[in-house]
């Protein structure tokens, strides 16, 4: 999330003051209650208790892990005509995952209540949208000179408040835009569109701390990296989880064309959650699941409530990489009077740091168990709506950083999984305390990530194998490399007593199955190579006949 610098600016006092007046009251956290078959929360029947309607999100039950888009649209056709009419004013139809939201009215829910092609029922849920000095300072202008990283060949998705599509610095690296907001999308305030024009400046600045051309700002972080722009966020910085949602399932249906490698959302939830929020928000961490199996990390800001020990959706979905923020140098106190309360109003705790640097995470910062990484997010200038600069600070610049030298790590190696990008980002960074609740959090640097994706020879093996063994059964044996972003790919050689060599080319681990017709011990070796050395181990296994209880005969008399 974030504002904009408070001084210098008539316009940014003014949308400030607006922003604390209208901030909607955070919706309870509460686990849904019951109420016939499907789980419906119970702030969805105080809602329409108290107004005749609510605006939900309704997850499908799916028999299938991963149901097809034609399943899912049959079970969104077949509710749908089960429900009195106007009993559900459908706002999002997902193409990809099994849900509907949109406006239920009292004689809906009744229907639902006993539905068991339903399997939650919740409010949808209100959110917010939580950078040259951030460059030098992370190493990425090496990176850019002395490695030529700078992006090329990455795709970032980024689902925000759109993009000033004319702006010199980003206007080439545009390649496809989609709308998703209730009743904002430009031209014709529509809930889809076509545009991801940018009225509100948060999504333009997010996009420039990743690909800024230099014309205007200084380069981003991956200048060369192209740009899905996406608008979930009306001109307020405003939007609903329903949307965000919508722009997921987008990328899901069209990632054939699309080709997204990496997602940015600088944006959360008002309501906070402590921990793993999947079972809360089912809908977001499906979505995220799916993206990850395709192997596009997804990237979001912790926000800026200040909460040791709580973040909103998307952050604490488990499958989301979390990011929150230090500060871009030694700024000193900040803010430079008063709280953060103060200068942002809203939502913003009444906090300040009196030492700020690189390791300080900003008092902002919501934290906790689900923070994952940290980097450089106040005070960040870059590119602007009318084609200007903007400058920012929030959990929102650390975000589209940390996500842009992913974009590096991707062109170096384009076959890195989510999880070996987060290890490689955490492995080349500083581990910081957060004072706010004492864990230490990774702050990442962009040129010590890559530095530890150059080559890399095998530094240890290891190698698993059953406990037991009988004759005439496979068995896996696994060996695994680390570290775990080791060059790839390897060759590995498998030596077993009594059998021919086995060799394979794989990544940093590889498994075969062995078995054996008769008893006795056998020894059973690995080496990996890559050309740039060697690693390895072995495993003694013995091959017996298995234990047998014999229980005495018993006789009786008679």
């Amino acid at each position: 999330m974030m504002l904009r610098k408070p001084f210098g600016s008539l316009l940014a006092l003014l949308l400030i003051a607006f922003f604390a007046r209208s901030q909607p009251a955070p919706a309870s956290a509460e686990p849904p209650s019951p109420a016939g078959n499907p789980q419906i929360a119970s702030e969805v029947l105080q809602v329409i208790a108290a107004k005749g309607e609510a605006r939900v999100l309704i997850t499908l039950t799916t028999t299938d892990a991963v149901p097809q888009p034609a399943q899912i649209s049959a079970a969104q056709d077949e509710l749908l005509a089960r429900l009195p009419p106007g009993g559900l004013i459908v706002k999002r139809r997902y193409e990809m995952l099994a849900a509907l939201a949109g406006m239920l009215s009292q004689e809906g829910l009744a229907a639902l209540t006993t539905d068991t092609a339903v399997s939650r029922v919740q409010l949808d849920a209100q959110g917010t949208g939580h950078l040259a000095q951030s460059v030098a300072a992370m190493g990425a202008d090496v990176v850019h000179e002395e490695y030529g990283l700078t992006g090329a060949g990455a795709r970032i998705a980024v689902i925000d408040t759109g993009i000033d599509t004319d702006h010199p610095d980003l206007v080439a690296d545009i390649v496809a835009q989609r709308c998703f907001t209730d009743g904002d999308c430009t031209p014709n305030g529509a809930d889809v569109g076509l545009s991801a024009e940018d009225e509100h400046g948060h999504g333009t600045n997010v996009s420039g701390i990743i690909t800024a051309d230099g014309q205007i700002s200084s380069l981003g972080f991956a200048p060369d990296a192209e740009i899905v722009a996406i608008r979930v966020l009306n001109e307020a910085n405003w939007g609903w989880l329903s949307d965000w949602v919508a722009g997921l399932d987008w990328i899901l249906a069209n990632q054939t064309t699309l080709q997204v490698d990496v997602v940015n959302m600088s944006l959360g939830t008002v309501a906070l959650y402590e921990g793993n929020c999947d079972g809360d928000w089912p809908i977001m961490a499906d979505a995220v699941a799916r993206l990850g199996q395709i192997g596009v990390p997804v990237f979001a800001s912790s926000g800026n409530q200040g909460a040791p020990a709580a973040m909103g959706s998307p952050a604490c979905n488990q499958e989301v990489i979390a990011v929150g923020a230090t500060y871009d140098g030694n700024l000193g106190r900040q803010p430079s009077s008063g709280t953060y309360k103060s200068w942002f109003g809203g939502l913003w705790p009444a906090c300040y740091d009196g030492v700020t640097n690189l390791q300080t995470i900003t008092c902002f910062t919501n934290g906790g168990e689900m923070l994952d990484l940290a980097a450089p997010g106040m005070w960040i200038t870059a590119s602007g709506i009318g084609g200007g600069l903007s400058t920012y600070a929030g959990t929102s610049q650390a975000s589209p950083t940390a996500a842009s030298i992913a974009a590096l790590l991707l062109q170096a190696n384009e076959s890195l999984t989510p999880a070996q990008i987060q290890t490689l980002l955490r492995t080349g960074g500083t581990t910081v305390i957060d004072s706010k609740n004492g864990r230490p959090v990774v702050a990442i640097n962009a040129l010590a990530a890559v530095e530890a994706l150059k080559p890399v020879a095998p530094q240890a093996l290891t190698v698993t194998a059953p406990a037991l063994l009988v004759p005439g059964v496979s068995y896996p044996f696994t060996a695994v490399v680390t570290p775990t972003y080791v060059t790839q790919p390897l060759t590995y050689t498998w030596e077993i007593t009594g059998q021919m060599p086995i060799v394979n080319s794989n990544g940093h681990n590889d498994t075969i199955f062995l078995q054996w017709p008769d008893l006795g011990a056998r020894r059973v070796q690995v080496t990996a190579i890559n050309g740039l050395g060697e690693a390895a181990a072995y495993v003694d296994v013995e091959v017996t006949a298995g234990h047998v209880l014999w229980l005495p005969r018993l006789s009786g008399g008679g």
